[in-house]
């Protein structure tokens, strides 16, 4: 957790971004054992088992540290921690966007796949 913090204020500080990481080690740490404890290392989003494996690329099952809104600090009260694959599906959009296309996308997915056999 603590190098994702530190790759995190790095990140916002080499882009000029208007991202601010507003919470110390301690704080995120505190966030994290909170939500570990009430839902363990499943994401609250996508409900797959997150992971931390180091050194093997982009493992989309990795924990990240996501903003609940996005145009929002990195601040308490808005982080949570999810996997990168659904960090990245919501890094542009809203919950609802996201949550609507996704419905789109595996409804016609669904459609393909039968008609493919």
């Amino acid at each position: 957790i603590r190098r994702r913090l530190m790759n995190l204020k790095q990140d916002c500080r080499s882009k000029r971004s208007r991202k601010k990481v507003l919470l110390t080690y301690e704080q995120l740490i505190a966030i994290y054992k909170r939500q570990i404890k009430r839902k363990g290392l499943i994401c609250p989003l996508s409900g797959v088992k997150m992971t931390y494996t180091l050194g093997k690329g982009d493992i989309l099952t990795n924990m990240s540290i996501d903003r609940k809104r996005s145009d929002k600090y990195y601040e308490k009260g808005n982080i949570q921690f999810v996997c990168i694959m659904a960090n990245k599906m919501k890094n542009l959009y809203t919950n609802d966007v996201l949550y609507d296309w996704s419905k789109k996308i595996a409804r016609n997915l669904g459609k393909t796949k039968k008609a493919n056999g």
